[in-house]
């Protein structure tokens, strides 16, 4: 690029003292009278003419191939510019996939070890049942507001309150599993989604959950028969 710029303005120099010989030569060819002189400038002027449009073809030679050369230029930033994008949409690809199969690794897992987790979750309520039963005999508490369902729900209110703050975990429920009766076994039911849309990342995760739970052929959370209110330990 730099021989060829060089080149145009040896070249441009050229055709400007060209044509400043041609205005010349026409010049002196019409001033004079004397036949000899006239037809020598008219042949000078020729002359000149001849080299300048020479000059301006070559110009236009070297004009072209320094456009064509700028144009390649310019083509070749744009591929590299174009070549940084790839890389940056890579990048964003590449990181968002790490993303997603760490998303992909967890559910794995959730769908591998949910269920056992739901079912020895309802062994241990069921072994708490039958705990509860042998502290206190008698059927175990419902919602209803009669006396002796009333004296049950006392009865409970008392051993937790023994258990002190080791006992909260007793009434609490696994993620994803909504109670049937407050006091009794818990089932799981999906949420309705459709009516709260998933938020949260808790969310999502439950989301999940509920999915992998509800759709046909999944593993089910083994269910555990109801206990024995009269049975001690």
């Amino acid at each position: 690029m730099n021989d060829l710029n060089s080149k145009l303005t040896t070249l441009q120099a050229q055709l400007a003292e060209a044509r400043s010989e041609l205005e010349a030569a026409k010049t002196k060819a019409a001033q004079t009278d004397d036949l000899h002189e006239k037809l020598n400038y008219l042949t000078r002027t020729r002359a000149a003419q001849d080299l300048v449009s020479s000059l301006e073809q070559e110009i236009s030679t070297v004009q072209n191939a320094i456009a064509e050369e700028q144009r390649r230029e310019h083509r070749q930033e744009l591929l590299e510019r174009a070549r940084g994008i790839a890389a940056e949409i890579q990048q964003h690809r590449d990181g968002l996939r790490d993303l997603l199969d760490a998303v992909a690794e967890a559910v794995a897992q959730l769908q591998r070890q949910a269920p056992g987790i739901i079912h020895r979750w309802r062994q241990s309520r069921e072994r708490w049942l039958a705990t509860f039963a042998a502290l206190e005999p008698g059927p175990w508490p419902h919602l209803g507001g009669d006396a002796e369902n009333s004296k049950r729900l006392d009865a409970l209110q008392r051993a937790l309150a023994e258990l002190g703050p080791d006992g909260r975990a007793l009434l609490q429920l696994p993620p994803g599993l909504q109670p049937t009766n407050a006091f009794e076994r818990p089932s799981f039911e999906g949420k309705n989604w459709d009516y709260s849309p998933p938020s949260s990342p808790e969310d999502v995760s439950l989301y999940v959950l509920d999915t992998l739970l509800s759709r046909p052929g999944a593993q089910q959370p083994a269910a555990v028969p109801a206990p024995d209110p009269a049975r001690s330990i």
